[in-house]
């Protein structure tokens, strides 16, 4: 999800016990949220996200009510502090379950270190369990977020770590000031590539169609896919088309999806999106559904997406999936190398009808770009 922003330990006497907590009023409090957003997160002003067509899309759109939860806290007339999440629907071990994906977490710089994340996070959460949400799920990448959310309750249950396919290395290398080695190294990635791909090729059958999201959304054979997928899978989003029409139609956001076949049965999706990571050109595989038995298929899938969907603009492939799904997918045998990077996965909840030993497992869980609000 965006990272939070930055949170420091509370120091005795600092926290401001004047805060007013509440719903957020949309209607007449947008403008001193969108001052909070750009103070949190400045990274972002001057793009798309920093826009209100991405709120409105973010946190009115979604099909479902109500289409989002969002908290508030203002210390006088000044607004510190805001908290958010929108219910995802899972299946867990075969129950029907609202998560609650928090995102957009603020503290405004004036008040960090001085308690406003975690009340607010207590009140929200308080809020949220008189709601239909049964748990909520956060994917933050900076650490210093985590001590915050372990105060009111949330555990880590894994990490998502990056990992990269690395098709040249020409920004990669500039941005460490090694520009010059990129025309030696390049040929040596072109020729580990071929290898990879000499060595994971897939038998003869195997089809990929790449579609915009209409043309995809468009197709009868996606909710039968899906599915044949999911009776193979423990926990899992619950990928509707009204979800994914929601989840791919960010404001200036372009995905494309690609069907892959075998001999005309439909047998893998994968989710993309060009973007710009740490100032890298890259594909970003958002998800990677495949039924059993098809797993070689990403061979086909990877030379597709490196060979044509780039169209020579991508430098990079790049995804998010734990360690036990990294290791099932056999990435490394791709050509896909691990990176620092690292998301986690963190869990409370609201409700006790589903165990904590359900929702800890990491080998249980279908998780990646596509169950969080980021790319």
């Amino acid at each position: 999800a965006i990272p939070h922003a930055p949170l420091f330990d509370e120091e005795p006497g600092s926290v401001i016990v004047s805060l007013r907590m509440e719903g957020f009023a949309r209607g007449s409090s947008l403008p001193e949220r969108r001052g909070l957003f750009l103070d949190a997160f400045p990274e972002h002003v001057g793009t798309s996200v920093a826009g209100i067509e991405h709120y409105r899309w973010k946190f009115t759109t979604f099909p479902s009510s109500p289409t989002s939860y969002e908290y508030v806290a203002w210390d006088q007339k000044k607004l510190v502090g805001y908290y958010a999440a929108i219910p995802y629907g899972y299946c867990i071990g075969g129950v029907d379950v609202t998560v609650g994906m928090v995102c957009d977490v603020m503290t405004h710089s004036e008040a960090r270190g001085r308690g406003v994340f975690t009340q607010l996070g207590r009140y929200a959460l308080d809020q949220m369990a008189l709601s239909d949400v049964d748990w909520v799920s956060g994917y933050p990448v900076r650490p210093a977020v985590l001590p915050g959310h372990l105060k009111v309750g949330w555990r880590v249950a894994f990490e998502l770590p990056l990992s990269i396919k690395v098709l040249r290395s020409n920004a990669l290398l500039k941005g460490r000031g090694l520009g010059w080695l990129a025309p030696l190294l390049n040929p040596i990635l072109t020729f580990y590539g071929a290898v990879t791909a000499w060595m994971q090729s897939a038998p003869s059958g195997y089809e990929v169609d790449s579609l915009d999201v209409s043309q995809f959304l468009a197709l009868e054979g996606y909710p039968a896919f899906f599915q044949s997928w999911a009776s193979t899978q423990k926990n899992y989003l619950k990928k509707s088309p009204d979800f994914l029409r929601w989840r791919l139609g960010a404001p200036e956001c372009h995905y494309r999806c690609h069907r892959v076949s075998y001999h005309q049965e439909w047998v893998g999706l994968a989710i993309t999106r060009l973007s710009v990571l740490q100032g890298v050109p890259s594909l970003a595989i958002l998800d990677w559904m495949v039924l059993p038995g098809h797993e070689i298929s990403l061979s086909v899938l990877l030379r597709h997406l490196g060979s044509k969907e780039t169209g020579g603009w991508a430098e990079v492939l790049v995804t998010m999936m734990s360690r036990f799904q990294t290791a099932r997918h056999r990435l490394f045998s791709f050509g896909f190398l691990p990176t620092p990077v690292r998301f986690k996965l963190i869990l409370n909840r609201l409700k006790n009808h589903i165990s904590w030993e359900a929702m800890l497992q990491e080998r249980d869980w279908h998780l990646m770009w596509i169950d969080s609000d980021d790319l």
